[in-house]
């Protein structure tokens, strides 16, 4: 496995605040060296955000119609 490949295995990990230790450093030290790998956590970064903010719209929606379901 490239270390690209390793980097991309673990994004998920890393956007959940899940990746600690050698894992971190060894993610922090690709980040830092690769400007491919770099770019893509820039790019998730800025989607990051919008699709919270779906999401917790569409949540919200959600949970207006249960009350309104519930009266």
């Amino acid at each position: 496995m490239t270390n690209c490949e390793w980097f991309n295995s673990k994004l998920e990990a890393y956007f959940c605040d899940d990746l600690t230790g050698d894992d971190l450093g060894h993610f922090q030290a690709h980040l830092t060296s690769c400007p491919d790998c770099r770019q893509q956590v820039e790019a998730l970064k800025q989607i990051d955000p919008l699709v919270k903010g779906a999401l917790q719209h569409r949540l919200a929606i959600a949970q207006m119609a249960a009350h309104n379901n519930g009266r």
